[in-house]
């Protein structure tokens, strides 16, 4: 700068020295030389940002060539996720078009296997209603035959009946003196034997009224006799035939016994049936409205569990029926349904529930019989209503809703009067 300059003294060959003796500077060199670094910076430094953009330049196209990369890559990457895709969804159609035809397939088998059941079905309970109907019928023809017997056994009774009354008739005319003679000489017969059961009667009246003798002065003798053998009070051969001898007077009847027979009793089994008064009629009418209001209040005692186990599995091996299992009997004489069958299960399963009774080792065997005894009694039941059905078709009536609600009463009965 020019500031900064001193006053030189121009000296030979363009030196300057300064007014001190120090060399004097050539400012005008200097500036020259620190414009042409000026200009060497200028150009290295538009080098260096001619370089910085070139590469910049070659940074940006490597960037816009490693996006077109990775675009071309995403592009693929996304083809191929597509064709996975529709080549995912082709498989999922053709698994579930396989599955469609496989469940149409397992319908249609469903379906006429389900068919075919319900066919054999049709056909079994029409040839069970067949074979009912041939017994019903089989029963029918042998009630008839039977009926047929029993009118043309009456009718030859009859007929016989009717052939002595003819030949009575024609001996009886043939013997009118003979009858006059006879009955004169059984009058003549029966006033003498009324006089002399007169006469003993007044003996005997006699003997009553007089007083008794000692027992040492009383007679051995055989009593009075009685009225002659074979004598009838006067009339009784009113009617009678002639040549026939007076009927005898029937003995008297033997004195009632003691004894009486009963049927033996099992403890723990119920017997209906062989019981001496179940022939009676009114006894048994009589005991179906008490069981019925007996039926009412069902009303089943149930006892400890420790003593109700043991009865209905006994220790020693016996099996107890189902009608003692569950205490139908006894007081349901005349028959149980199946209210009863619920109502006396639900009242010992609640007692004998193995969650009530966890100290008795054997509660879950003796709840399970009480579910055997129930399922027993109900399919007899139904066999029972059966039975009965069939029996009363073939005596030509119809069972009554009454009768097939406790049918065991009603079976016994009328399976006693078809037998008769």
């Amino acid at each position: 700068g020019a500031g900064r300059r001193s006053p030189t003294v121009a000296g030979a060959g363009g030196l300057s020295v300064s007014s001190v003796g120090v060399p004097a500077v050539n400012w005008s060199v200097l500036d020259k030389v620190a414009a042409q670094q000026h200009r060497q910076d200028n150009f290295r430094q538009k080098q260096r940002d001619h370089e910085l953009k070139l590469r910049l330049k070659r940074d940006l196209e490597l960037q816009i060539q490693d996006s077109k990369l990775q675009k071309d890559r995403e592009l693929s990457e996304e083809e191929k996720y597509h064709r996975m895709q529709e080549q995912d969804r082709f498989h999922w159609e053709a698994q579930e078009r396989q599955h469609h035809m496989a469940k149409e397939q397992f319908l249609l088998t469903e379906k006429s296997e389900r068919a075919h059941r319900i066919l054999e079905d049709v056909e079994r309970k029409e040839g069970e209603r067949r074979r009912e109907k041939q017994e019903a019928q089989a029963l029918v023809d042998r009630a008839s035959h039977e009926v047929q017997l029993h009118q043309l056994k009456a009718d030859e009774h009859w007929g016989k009946c009717r052939e002595q009354a003819q030949l009575a008739l024609v001996m009886s005319s043939d013997s009118a003196k003979m009858k006059e003679e006879a009955q004169r000489q059984l009058t003549d017969k029966d006033e003498q034997a009324i006089i002399q059961y007169e006469r003993l009667k007044a003996q005997r009246e006699k003997a009553a009224n007089a007083p008794p003798p000692a027992a040492a002065a009383m007679p051995s003798g055989p009593p009075p006799p009685g009225p002659p053998p074979g004598w009838t009070p006067p009339g009784a051969l009113i009617g009678g035939t002639v040549g026939q001898s007076p009927p005898q007077a029937a003995p008297p009847p033997p004195p009632p016994s003691e004894q009486h027979l009963e049927a033996k009793r099992v403890e723990g089994v119920e017997l209906c049936g062989d019981e001496p008064w179940f022939a009676d009629t009114s006894v048994r009418k009589r005991l179906r409205e008490s069981v019925a209001e007996a039926h009412k209040e069902q009303k089943i005692l149930v006892g400890n569990p420790a003593d109700e186990i043991p009865r209905i599995c006994p220790e020693d091996g016996r099996v107890l029926g189902a009608g003692a299992v569950l205490r139908l009997g006894g007081a349901h004489l005349g028959g149980y349904g199946e209210s009863d069958v619920a109502y006396a299960y639900r009242q010992l399963s609640r007692a004998l529930h193995p969650d009530k009774n966890p100290d008795l080792p054997r509660a879950h065997v003796a709840f399970h019989r009480l579910s055997e005894a129930a399922e027993e009694l109900r399919q007899g039941l139904n066999e029972q209503r059966s039975a009965l059905q069939l029996l009363v078709s073939a005596m030509g009536g119809q069972a009554t809703a009454q009768m097939l609600e406790r049918p065991q009463e009603a079976l016994f009965a009328e399976a006693c009067r078809l037998l008769s």
